[in-house]
């Protein structure tokens, strides 16, 4: 990593914004989660995970990056030797609703910045707190991993990384399961209504040839929105609270599973996205109202 780069400047950077919630991103939240429903209307209560629809980067061309990003370097640090940047996780608080017709107030502030090396390469974690609030009450408070890779080695190319961690047959054996069949116009309409450049959820040369991946990437905050739709619709219960990692990439060419395991003996409930091979994807904990 560049000696020169001094993320101690970065540290407890913060960023506010505002925006109304208007109909349309609720809408075409419903239907990327093929929800029949009311049109929602002005006063209804945003969806849980909808609150990522908000927010969208206004950014002009001149500023995007090659793999559709906003350029880096204005907020968020910009390590010129790591040019991938991932969502990794978040653990996220809903404390009360956001309504449709809400000017919503959004802190974003760096809490922490720390350099590793794992198997893929060198790496740097971003903690990012966000805080959405409306009247000066927080509704939403999310602490988000980010994390900075090496550009993909060609060696990566045709499964990208190796065999995961995969369900044990007790977990298998006791969870309620929903299947997923994602397609690139699925992708198309969630990158659209969050208004996410980032190619490797709909370029598919893109992301075959430059990123190394064997098809898109089915976004992280779509796997987790799925996550906790399928935990309240199952439950019949308002989340409180939502944790999870994301540790393998999820591909638009094949089905995966969405996993609910409540777990007796602590009373948790542990969330899984797995695929074919039952290698979990993304895991997580829900926490109801």
């Amino acid at each position: 990593m560049d000696d020169n780069l001094n993320y101690t400047n970065w540290l407890n950077k913060s960023s506010i914004e505002t925006d109304n919630v208007s109909v349309s991103p609720i809408w075409g939240f419903y239907d990327v989660l093929d929800v029949d429903c009311k049109p929602p209307i002005l006063g209804d209560s945003i969806p849980t995970g909808s609150h990522w629809c908000l927010f969208h980067p206004h950014v002009p061309m001149k500023k995007v990056g090659e793999d559709g990003h906003p350029k880096r370097g204005s907020f968020m640090p910009d390590p010129p030797d790591l040019p991938r940047r991932m969502f990794a996780g978040s653990e996220i608080l809903f404390n009360h609703n956001i309504k449709i017709g809400d000017l919503v107030k959004r802190k974003q502030t760096i809490k922490s910045i720390s350099e590793k090396n794992g198997k893929s390469g060198k790496l740097l974690f971003v903690k990012l707190e966000e805080e959405y609030s409306v009247e000066g009450k927080i509704c939403i408070t999310q602490l988000n991993d980010i994390v900075y890779r090496e550009a993909p080695k060609k060696i990566e190319n045709s499964e990208n990384l190796n065999i995961g961690k995969t369900l044990d047959s007790k977990t298998l054996d006791s969870v309620s399961r929903k299947e997923i069949i994602p397609d690139p116009v699925m992708l198309f309409k969630y990158s659209s209504i969050t208004f996410n450049g980032h190619r490797i959820h709909y370029d598919l040369k893109y992301s075959k040839e430059i990123e190394g991946y064997p098809g898109l990437i089915v976004h992280g905050p779509l796997t987790a929105t799925l996550l906790m739709q399928f935990c309240e619709n199952t439950l019949k219960k308002q989340l409180a609270e939502f944790k999870f990692r994301a540790i393998k990439p999820i591909f638009d060419n094949e089905k995966f599973n969405l996993n609910i395991f409540q777990n007796n003996d602590n009373g948790e409930i542990e969330v899984y996205a797995t695929n074919l091979k039952e290698e979990i994807c993304m895991s997580g904990s829900a926490i109801t109202k």
